[in-house]
């Protein structure tokens, strides 16, 4: 059997009498004990039922007032308040532990008035970096069949038809301003998917246009290094390009002016040309900054019957008049 402590702080002494024919109306089968304090009266009781149904009965007798779960730091008047708890050691008929024994309290306290909730009608949605405006604009309406009175929404959802004299949406004739708002809501939804189709298909077309050019130089530079072209691989450089090469963490080359880096391609010692790179698929934009993962394919041989694969990366910064300014390969 699984016991119930039950215990019912009345603290105004006026109420006593009242909570006593409730207790005596539930027909509990069980001693009830009645304490009187100075400013309260202590009621507790033990059975093997809960007795939700005093709540009930307590709130049909108090109309006004509301059962919370936790205190209102003095803000409120407590007028009652009732415990209910069971041992952590308590079991079922079988010998069970129960899950989650009761030990809780709810205080008994005046109801706030109800108050509408005020909001904005100015929604702001987030396409990426940007910000869209959209608004629910609500009217009163009434239902000249009925004379049902209510709320309209106007059908302007879009920053675009803010002015003039928009349409109702004749959807339905809401109760509450809140009911509209929430159907304004569902319906920006609507409409804010739509236009970010659109806003993702001209953004896209925006990035390829300006990914253009920064692609062909890359591409034309890679072909210079395969073919050993000088022409391609000097045709876009600055005249302060900045070049590195750097393996395992470590920087091995470090070239600062266009004339050392002619000088560095012109060697014999030069370690970038004819690897037959192949840009693999992803590139990495971050405005000037460019970077693209390559693929050198390594032919067979006598010594070497299987053709290996090594990747390496490269980075290039890219100035103002599309010149590559900087490259960085970590091979």
């Amino acid at each position: 059997m699984i016991e119930t402590a039950i215990s019912i702080s009345v603290n105004r002494k006026s109420d006593i009498e009242l909570i006593k024919d409730i207790l005596v109306g539930e027909s509990i089968d069980t001693p009830i004990i009645i304490v009187e304090y100075e400013d309260n009266f202590l009621i507790s009781l033990s059975s093997d039922y809960e007795h939700w149904e005093l709540d009930l009965a307590i709130l049909n007798l108090f109309p006004a007032y509301q059962f919370v779960t936790q205190g209102n730091n003095g803000r409120k008047e407590i007028r009652l308040e009732i415990t209910r708890y069971q041992s952590e050691f308590s079991t079922t008929d079988c010998g069970s532990p129960i899950e989650n024994p009761l030990n809780e309290t709810k205080y008994l306290v005046k109801a706030s008035p109800s108050r509408p909730v005020r909001f904005s009608p100015l929604i702001e949605v987030l396409f990426g970096k940007d910000t869209r405006s959209y608004y629910v604009n609500i009217v009163a309406g009434k239902n000249t069949a009925t004379g049902e009175q209510g709320f309209l929404l106007l059908d302007n959802f879009s920053e675009k038809n803010q002015n003039g004299n928009p349409p109702i949406l004749k959807d339905k004739l809401y109760s509450s301003p809140q009911d509209a708002f929430h159907r304004g809501i569902d319906k920006i939804e609507d409409i804010a998917k739509e236009d970010f189709l659109n806003y993702f298909e001209v953004k896209k077309k925006e990035r390829r246009e300006f990914e253009k050019i920064p692609r062909k130089i890359i591409r034309n530079f890679i072909k210079g290094c395969n073919s050993k072209d000088h022409g391609l691989i000097f045709k876009n450089v600055s005249k302060n390009i900045v070049f590195e090469i750097s393996s395992n963490w470590k920087t091995e080359t470090v070239i600062n002016n266009i004339q050392d880096f002619r000088n560095y391609f012109e060697s014999p010692d030069e370690e970038i040309c004819q690897k037959e790179f192949k840009i693999r698929t992803k590139w990495y934009f971050d405005n000037s900054d460019v970077a693209i993962n390559l693929a050198c394919y390594t032919a067979k041989s006598t010594d070497r019957p299987k053709t290996t694969i090594n990747f390496s990366r490269m980075a290039f910064t890219l100035n103002d008049v599309n010149e590559i300014s900087k490259i960085k390969w970590i091979k």
